[in-house]
C-alpha cells in the first residue's frame, strides 16, 4: 500500500500506465510486481480500459517481475483485439464519411475517443466501445442517409441518435442545443456550439473537424462530471485522456478559465486536476490555498474520486458528498434562462426594470458573451 491507501492491483497499474505513457520508472519501482495478484490486476486492467495501453510496460519488466505465461498470453490478447477494433473504427469512419459526402453533408464533427486516440504514444491502444460525430448541418438528412442504407435508427435520445453500421455502435450527436438535465451538460454543448460558429474547429486529415484543444479540454471534463453525475465509474483511461490533452497542450489551463466557469465546472476542475497530480505525478496544483485548509480538502475529495470512482470502495453517501459539493444543481437550465429572459422582456414592454426572483440579470446566453468580452 503506498501513502495514498491504494491497494497493490491499482499501484501496479499505475506505474505500469504511467511507464506506456511517459517513459516514467520509479526508483525501486519493480518490487511491486513481485508479489503481485496478477489475475486480479488483469481484471483491473480491463475495468479501468488499460489493458492494451499497459501491456508494452508488462512486456519490458524483468523476467522475475513478469506475469505467469498465462496472464501474459492473455494480456497480449487483449492488446490485439483493441487493435484489430481501432482499425474497424476507423474503416467505418471512413465510410460513414463517404455515406455524409454522397448526401451533400459534409462539416461533421468527429467527438470524444477517435480524436483523443492521437494523443496516446500507440492510437490503438486506446480502448472505445463506439464512434461519436456531429453533422453541423443536415441532422435529420444524416440520420435518414443511414436509413435509406439499411440501419435502424434510434430517435429517442435528444441529445444524440443511435444506430448500428458495418458492426459498430454510432452516436449521431444533433449540433442544436436540446434540454439537458445538467447545466454543466447544456452549457458544454452551447461551448461547442459556439466553437463552431466562430470558425475555431480543426480540420483532420481524415476529412472530419475536431473541437480546439481548449474547447476539448472543456467537453472532456464535462464528460468526466457526467460520469459522477450519474453514479458511473470513472476508469484509468479517461483519466489518462485528460492528462494527456493537457500535456500535450499546456495553454489550456490558462485559457480554460472563463469557459469552466461558464459551464459550472472551475470548482470540479480543483478536484480532477489534483486526482491527476495524483495518478499521474504532474504536479500541476497552484490553485489550492494550503493555508486556509482547502487544499487539504481538495486532496482528500480527490482520493474519495479514485476509491469511490475508479475502484468502487466506499458508500452511497461519499459519491452524493462528491457529487454536490463540487458540481452545479441540477435543473432544465436553458429553460429557466428562456423564463428569465422573457420576464426582463416583459418588464421592459410595460417599463418595469426588475429581476426575476433568484435571477442574478443574465442569461446563459449574456454569461457566455461576457466570458467572451473578457477574454477579448
Amino acid at each position: 500500500m503506498n501513502r495514498f491507501g491504494i491497494n497493490p492491483e491499482f499501484e501496479a497499474l499505475l506505474r505500469l500506465t504511467r511507464r506506456a505513457l511517459f517513459g516514467v520508472r520509479e526508483e525501486g519501482s519493480d518490487d511491486i510486481f513481485r508479489a503481485l495478484d496478477w489475475e486480479k490486476t488483469l481484471r483491473l486492467s480491463g475495468r479501468l480500459a488499460v489493458t492494451a495501453i499497459t501491456f508494452p510496460a508488462v512486456e519490458k519488466l524483468p523476467a522475475d517481475c513478469k506475469p505467469p505465461l498465462g496472464v501474459l498470453l492473455a494480456w497480449g490478447l487483449s492488446e490485439r483485439r483493441c487493435h484489430d477494433e481501432y482499425a474497424a473504427r476507423h474503416r467505418t469512419l471512413a465510410s460513414i464519411r463517404k455515406v455524409l459526402s454522397e448526401d451533400g453533408i459534409d462539416r461533421v464533427l468527429l467527438l470524444k475517443g477517435e480524436t483523443l486516440s492521437a494523443l496516446y504514444p500507440v492510437p490503438e491502444s486506446r480502448a472505445s466501445g463506439d464512434i461519436d460525430i456531429m453533422p453541423l448541418e443536415k441532422f435529420e438528412e444524416s440520420n435518414l442517409a443511414f436509413e435509406r442504407r439499411g440501419a435502424t435508427v434510434d430517435r429517442s435520445n435528444t441529445k444524440h441518435s443511435e444506430f448500428l453500421f458495418e458492426g459498430i455502435d454510432i452516436e449521431n450527436h444533433t449540433p442544436e442545443v436540446h434540454p439537458r438535465y445538467h447545466r454543466c451538460d447544456y452549457r458544454t454543448e452551447l461551448l461547442v456550439q459556439k466553437a463552431a460558429e466562430e470558425g475555431r474547429l480543426i480540420a483532420r486529415p481524415d476529412g472530419y473537424l475536431e473541437l480546439d484543444p481548449v474547447t476539448q479540454g472543456i467537453y472532456t471534463l464535462n464528460h468526466f462530471a457526467l460520469h459522477i453525475y450519474q453514479n458511473e465509474e470513472v476508469t484509468l483511461r479517461m483519466a489518462a485522456d485528460l492528462e494527456l490533452l493537457l500535456r500535450r497542450y499546456p495553454s489550456i489551463l490558462r485559457d480554460w478559465a472563463g469557459g469552466i466557469r461558464f459551464a459550472g465546472l472551475g470548482r470540479f476542475a480543483k478536484v480532477v486536476l489534483r486526482m491527476l497530480d495524483i495518478l499521474f505525478g504532474e504536479g500541476r496544483a497552484p490553485f489550492m490555498k494550503e493555508e486556509s485548509g482547502d487544499g487539504s480538502k481538495v486532496e482528500r475529495d480527490a482520493l474519495s474520486l479514485i476509491h469511490l470512482y475508479m475502484l468502487g470502495e466506499g458508500s452511497k453517501a461519499g459519491r452524493l458528498l462528491i457529487k454536490y459539493r463540487y458540481l452545479p444543481r441540477t435543473g432544465f437550465e436553458q429553460l429557466k434562462d428562456l423564463a428569465k429572459k422573457a420576464l426582463r422582456i416583459a418588464g421592459k414592454a410595460v417599463g418595469i426594470v426588475k429581476k426575476a426572483p433568484g435571477d442574478e440579470g443574465k442569461s446563459a446566453e449574456d454569461a457566455e458573451s461576457e466570458v467572451s468580452e473578457k477574454k477579448a
